[in-house]
């Protein structure tokens, strides 16, 4: 019975919070729930958003495809144009879209705000705040973020990092980012090198 009220729920698009309830949806299936539910203008294919992701405006976002976007915040106008109005007399606008380009991270508690593209191939670090276009091939961080480095310095320091960890060799085997076989494994290993703990 479970079974077919989620088919129904995601097919029909009704009743997100149950869903989300019921579901209980992976960040694959929330990304295609959006895609097909959220107003979106665009979710990517193989794109997966965590269901704590936060949106004000989906149809001013794009995202392409091979997008992680972890709970981070998605503020696409400025809600302040009240008070401009109410103190100054001024009937103003402030939205603005936000594109999200191919193979990029989002990480947890970062806030892209309106008029911003994150170019393909970037990752924006958890808790940074994103004003500006972040070029393709980069990794940002800070308020305001700000590009650190590049995609491919950042991917060898950490190989580098990755070959001193004891577990180096089953992250060699391990089948894609994240892998149930060894996880159990990896995060024995983790504990027992950071706590001393078995």
């Amino acid at each position: 019975m479970r079974n077919i009220l989620v088919k129904w729920l995601f097919k029909t698009g009704k009743y997100t919070t149950v869903f989300r309830k019921v579901a209980n949806p992976s960040s694959k299936v929330w990304a295609k729930y959006l895609s097909l539910h959220g107003g979106f203008h665009q979710i990517g294919d193989e794109t997966e958003i965590n269901v704590g992701a936060v949106f004000t405006d989906p149809y001013l976002v794009s995202i392409g495809n091979n997008c992680t976007l972890s709970d981070c915040y998605l503020i696409a106008h400025d809600a302040s144009i009240r008070q401009i109005e109410n103190f100054c007399g001024a009937k103003v606008d402030a939205v603005g879209s936000i594109i999200i380009e191919d193979n990029c991270f989002i990480g947890i508690n970062a806030t892209i705000l309106r008029n911003v593209r994150i170019g393909k191939n970037s990752i924006i670090a958890a808790g940074s705040v994103v004003v500006s276009d972040i070029p393709p091939n980069s990794v940002a961080a800070g308020v305001p973020a700000k590009v650190i480095s590049d995609i491919e310095s950042y991917s060898k320091k950490l190989s580098i990092e990755t070959q001193s960890l004891p577990w180096a060799d089953i992250i060699e085997k391990r089948q894609g980012a994240f892998d149930s076989k060894v996880e159990e494994l990896l995060c024995s290993k983790r504990s027992q090198y950071f706590w001393g703990e078995n």
